[in-house]
């Protein structure tokens, strides 16, 4: 995660169930650091397909999702789809 996200300082699972995974991530911005709980909303791990859905409450005026998925187009390819989504909490 460290390659992909260098801000990212800590993740550690904190509740893990049959349902749902909660993440601490601890993200460093300049001297500040913030916490997020980060739950898995959805998951998928087959072989030809592949998908991750998280969310989490940021500086409790947004709750931001994310969702990777991943599809097998032959051996040599795969179709990546990354989608974002930003909601205000507070005006």
């Amino acid at each position: 995660m460290q390659q992909i996200m260098p801000q990212v300082v800590e993740h550690k699972p904190i509740n893990i169930t049959e349902e749902v995974v909660v993440y601490l991530q601890k993200y460093r911005e300049g001297k500040r650091t913030e916490e997020y709980d980060i739950e898995t909303l959805e998951y998928l791990n087959a072989a030809n397909e592949k998908k991750l859905k998280v969310g989490f409450t940021l500086v409790k005026m947004f709750e931001i999702t994310a969702f990777y998925e991943l599809n097998k187009i032959n051996d040599n390819k795969t179709s990546s789809t990354y989608t974002v989504t930003s909601r205000p909490i507070k005006w």
